[in-house]
């Protein structure tokens, strides 16, 4: 329908061009030729008109010589006038002798005309015409009443004058038939002088003059005689000839253009059926169409060209959404796939998913680089496939094995061995740190997407389990769910007050005076569902999910604010502040920590951070530059689990700290441990080589406190001391702490201080 209608289109264009440039040559042509036309009209009227003058004059001549001869024979004359009865034989006897062409008539016939006074309708005509007609003759036009018009000459016949003579030539329009031929113009005469003068005719090529014959008589109307040119079939035969050449044009014009349709048409709906099954996806050359014009064939050729291109490229973006581009291996959405065909064609064989996942490949790509992490996936890749395994690239730097029959989990530890082996890489003694776990069908999931969601967490699973090995089973993803879930609920609770999220403070009590000096700043979770939740389950799980950042300066706004309230109330304390190996690495949050502190008017030494050693040691040469910026700043930092962390000398020396904390686990029973005592003691010793203040964690009874502070420990917490509280809590705890005797514990300072 479209080739029609585009055909129909160009025909009806081609059409509508012949007509307009037909009409505007035949206007052009009709302007020309009318005014050429007229002026040649023009010019014959004015010559007929002039050649029509002389010869009338010349007939009134010739009459006034027949007049004169006519009245100089006086005989015939009288006779004539006396009306005698042999005057008819006379008339006629002397017309044939001197005016043969003329009839004699003596009442008004053809012919010479004589009348006296008496006679009728003569008589009148001459009395109206007496005063028109001087002495000498004189001629004139009449009309007479059957319609006739005569020229006629009248003279005086007898002395009185009162009897006249006349004689009447008759004109007629074959009396100048020889000038109409010669001069191709149209002689008439009318005896109706008040007829309408005729209308030019351009059409025709006719135009007309009406000129008045002689000269009138009172009371008489004028006789006019009417000139007219012959038709001048020129234009008209133009007119016709431009109508004929526009039908036939039109015609021809219908005819070559349906000749072109109908030879055309079929090629173009061949053309559009192929269009059409080209966007149905059903892939059919073009160069099967035929056609005689070699413009069809280069369309023809071009579509082929330009469906190989879209072949070519479809295929590629097929195998882009289908492959992973580095390895080459199909992607997790394609393995899904073909999982879900398997499940739907061999209803319910069993499968199962081997899922391997290089732990340290981030470590491997920070160290050698991209290009050797990225070598080593594409060199497994390469053997898996050469293993004609169905395999798939997975989250992570993982790969997915598919395997046909339950669950092998010697085989899947084995494969996963195997694929260390065929990293490929020569050139770096690298070794993989790999993960593996199994999910079966239909044990552990009903659809593909079930299966890879699953296999998914027993790899996270895999991490911390015996040999990196973890067989899914059932309940994980429940916790799992649980975790995520707790993820989302926490951050709801940091914009959320009603949801529980609280800061709690604990003493840290100077040993030297027995005073409490400083706080540590504890979050609290009271979930309003779960009920307390532990900072050792929320923290490392916000760590994960990357919300340590929003939380720490949730903290930090926290802390602030309860700082600026218990100074309106003339509390100075200093807050301790854990930060997390995530939070020094990012260089906003000291700015963030710069805006909190200007917004309260806090000095910077009422606020210390506390790191722990083991996020430390992952990083330290960035961690020590990150924490020279806080400490520049006029922040406390200190090192909190001291002695877990197994950092070395050299680490600890360059580390910009003001202090250490003995992890709780080597104080809650120091009294009675011989071991505790001596990594305490030496911790200590080690911490005032540095010239670092040590605060002990975990102190749970008198006799461990005043141990720390013979051997010099400068702070200590614990439950001794106190637990953590509100802060609205803290001044009324302040109160009753000062009333507490420590006499014991600042006597006991430094009685043993403990030296290398």
């Amino acid at each position: 329908m479209a080739t029609r209608s585009l055909r129909s289109q160009i025909i009806g264009f081609l059409c509508a061009s012949y007509t307009l440039a037909i009409v505007a040559a035949f206007l052009l042509f009709l302007a020309l030729h009318t005014s050429l036309l007229r002026e040649q009209g023009e010019l014959r009227l004015n010559l007929a008109s002039a050649l029509l003058t002389a010869e009338l004059e010349d007939r009134e001549e010739a009459l006034q010589q027949l007049l004169q001869r006519f009245a100089s024979d006086a005989p015939l004359a009288r006779s004539v006038l006396s009306d005698s009865p042999n005057a008819p034989a006379l008339l006629r006897q002397w017309q044939g002798l001197h005016a043969p062409q003329l009839e004699i008539s003596l009442h008004g016939g053809q012919g010479v005309l004589i009348a006296s006074a008496k006679h009728d309708w003569l008589n009148q005509r001459l009395l109206a015409a007496r005063s028109l007609v001087s002495t000498s003759a004189a001629s004139h036009f009449l009309a007479a009443p059957s319609g006739q018009v005569y020229q006629v000459a009248v003279a005086p016949i007898g002395e009185d004058g009162v009897t006249r003579l006349l004689m009447a030539w008759r004109v007629k329009g074959e009396d100048f038939a020889g000038l109409a031929a010669e001069h191709r113009v149209e002689v008439s005469v009318s005896s109706t002088p008040d007829v309408a003068e005729p209308e030019n005719s351009v059409l025709l090529g006719r135009y007309a003059q009406k000129r008045p014959l002689g000269i009138s008589v009172a009371g008489e109307k004028q006789p006019h005689l009417v000139l007219m040119t012959l038709g001048d079939s020129t234009l008209g035969n133009a007119i016709l000839g431009f109508f004929c050449l526009l039908v036939f044009g039109w015609a021809a014009l219908v005819a070559v253009a349906g000749w072109l349709a109908v030879a055309q048409i079929d090629a173009f709906d061949k053309l559009a059926q192929w269009t059409q099954s080209m966007a149905e996806g059903k892939w059919v050359r073009a160069s099967r169409l035929r056609s005689p014009h070699l413009e069809f064939l280069g369309l023809v050729y071009a579509l082929d060209s330009m469906q190989d291109r879209i072949q070519r490229l479809i295929r590629k973006i097929q195998y882009q959404a289908t492959h992973d581009i580095l390895t080459g291996l199909r992607n997790q959405d394609e393995l899904r796939r073909i999982a879900d065909r398997r499940i739907a064609s061999q209803g319910g064989d069993p499968f199962h998913l081997v899922g391997i996942n290089i732990g340290n490949f981030r470590e491997i790509n920070d160290v050698f680089g991209p290009e050797v992490a990225e070598s080593c996936l594409v060199n497994i890749a390469r053997f898996l496939e050469q293993e004609e395994y169905t395999a798939a690239r997975f989250y992570r730097g993982g790969i997915v094995v598919l395997r046909e029959g339950e669950a092998d989990e010697v085989a899947a530890v084995v494969l996963a061995k195997r694929l260390t082996r065929h990293h490929g890489v020569t050139k770096f003694n690298i070794e993989l740190d790999v993960c593996t776990s199994i999910v079966a069908y239909p044990d552990d999931g009903e659809d593909a997407e079930i299966l890879m969601r699953r296999l998914e967490i027993g790899l996270d699973t895999a991490r911390e389990a015996p040999f990196h090995f973890h067989r899914y089973d059932r309940g994980l993803e429940e916790r799992y769910v649980k975790r995520i879930s707790l993820v989302e609920d926490l951050r709801i609770a940091m914009i959320d007050w009603d949801a529980g999220l609280s800061m709690y403070y604990q003493p840290k009590l100077n040993l030297r005076t027995g005073q409490v000096e400083k706080m540590e700043a504890l979050i609290r979770w009271e979930h309003p569902v779960r009920g307390a939740v532990s900072p050792e389950e929320f923290i490392p799980l916000a760590e994960q999910a990357g919300l340590i950042g929003e939380l720490s300066r949730w903290i930090v706004a926290q802390v602030a604010a309860q700082l600026a309230a218990w100074r309106q109330r003339d509390i100075y304390l200093q807050v301790a502040v854990n930060l997390s190996a995530q939070d020094i690495m990012r260089p906003e949050m000291l700015t963030y920590i710069e805006e909190q502190r200007e917004r309260y008017e806090l000095p910077a030494d009422c606020l210390t951070f506390e790191i722990i050693e083991s996020e430390l040691m992952e990083n330290p040469s960035e961690a020590v530059v990150l924490l020279q910026r806080l400490r520049s700043s006029g922040y406390g930092l200190a090192i909190d689990d001291f002695g877990t962390g197994y950092s070395s000398l050299s680490q600890l020396k360059k580390m910009p700290v003001n202090e250490v904390k003995i992890d709780c686990e080597f104080v809650r029973v120091l009294s009675s441990d011989e071991d505790d005592r001596k990594i305490v003691r030496s911790t200590l010793a080690l911490a005032s080589s540095f010239g670092l203040d040590v605060t002990a964690e975990g102190v749970e009874d008198e006799d461990s406190l005043c141990l720390l502070s013979s051997w010099g420990c400068e702070w200590a917490q614990g439950f001794y001391i106190s637990r953590g509280m509100p802060g609205p809590a803290v001044r009324a705890w302040l109160e009753r702490f000062r009333r507490r005797d420590m006499s014991r514990v600042t006597e006991a300072f430094g009685t043993k201080r403990v030296k290398i």
